[in-house]
Order: C-alpha cells, then sequence, then structure tokens
C-alpha cells in the first residue's frame, strides 16, 4: 500500500519536472528564432599558408669529405 502524503509529493514533483520542461523548450525556441550572425570562413586562407622560414646555410659536402680524409 502507498502512503497518500508520498503519491502527493511524487505527483507535485513531476508537475516541476513538466513545467521546468515546457520553460526549457519555450526558451530554446526563443533563442532559435533570434538572427543568426554567419560567419565567413574561406579554407584556402588558411590551407597552404606557410611561415617565412630563414634561409638554411648550405653544407658543402665536398669540404667535409676532403676534411675526414686528411685525418
Amino acid at each position: 500500500m502507498i502512503i497518500p502524503f508520498i503519491v502527493d509529493r511524487v505527483s507535485l514533483y513531476y508537475k516541476n519536472q513538466q513545467e521546468k520542461q515546457k520553460e526549457i523548450e519555450a526558451a530554446i525556441e526563443k533563442q532559435l528564432e533570434q538572427d543568426r550572425i554567419t560567419i565567413k570562413f574561406n579554407p584556402s586562407d588558411y590551407i597552404g599558408r606557410k611561415k617565412k622560414k630563414k634561409d638554411k646555410k648550405l653544407i658543402d659536402l665536398n669540404k667535409v669529405v676532403d676534411s675526414d680524409d686528411s685525418n
């Protein structure tokens, strides 16, 4: 047997939950009605863009090999 006091509290709890759900749904609908901001995105502006690198020094392998042979 279920105690009537508990039944009343449970029904009140679920009514409150249902009201909260309706409020949330209304807030979502209101938010969706507002104008959306569109951001233009062009991937080519970001893809393929490389940073400039400093000139790398070239190593003359002939000098390296010649210096090893003299030892």
